[in-house]
């Protein structure tokens, strides 16, 4: 195995051209299926030129499609993207359902190789409060509190009354009430 095989390029997150920023830009630019009319492992890409192919290309008008018949070779994908890249798939004994899969795969990825990432966040304007989390402007009484036995805390957060507090109300209420029947007999 090469060495270029073993180790990957190292980069930060980053979306491709910006994408996100302002409307989304489909990264994939270029499709061309190569098959063979005859040949009976290029029968998947025939069958989604057949029953898929119109479909696809209307769905997604940003990609040109390209049929490409080659006779006696296997069946291909080509996928090029707007950064250059450009990926091959050998499609031999694919289905065409599996070739509309791939092809879908390949709309939604941006191009980029394979790589390790350096952070899972980056940014180009590092914040020098720190990174947020979901206790940044939070009350700090909250961290030392205990919220599940203190009224305070369930009243503010908890409007409802929970199904437990709900049923043992209830049975305070039964056990009043059986109370009053009793008293009621034994005073007849």
């Amino acid at each position: 195995m090469q060495n270029a095989k073993i180790h990957k390029n190292h980069f930060y997150v980053s979306a491709p051209l910006k994408n996100g920023i302002g409307r989304y830009v489909c990264q994939l630019q270029r499709v061309t299926l190569k098959f063979c009319k005859t040949r009976g492992d290029s029968k998947g890409i025939r069958d989604f030129i057949e029953s898929y192919l119109v479909d696809y290309a209307k769905s997604n008008p940003g990609v040109v499609v390209y049929l490409k018949p080659r006779r006696h070779r296997p069946a291909m994908l080509t996928m090029e993207f707007l950064n250059g890249e450009r990926h091959e798939l050998s499609c031999c004994q694919f289905d065409g359902f599996t070739v509309g899969q791939f092809l879908n795969l390949y709309t939604k990825c941006s191009g980029r190789q394979e790589s390790r990432l350096i952070n899972v966040q980056y940014t180009n304007h590092p914040s020098i409060q720190g990174p947020w989390t979901p206790w940044t402007n939070r009350n700090p009484e909250m961290a030392v509190a205990d919220l599940i036995h203190d009224k305070k805390w369930r009243e503010m957060y908890n409007k409802a009354p929970s199904a437990t507090e709900m049923v043992l109300e209830m049975f305070k209420q039964q056990q009043i009430s059986n109370q009053i029947q009793i008293e009621e007999k034994q005073a007849e």
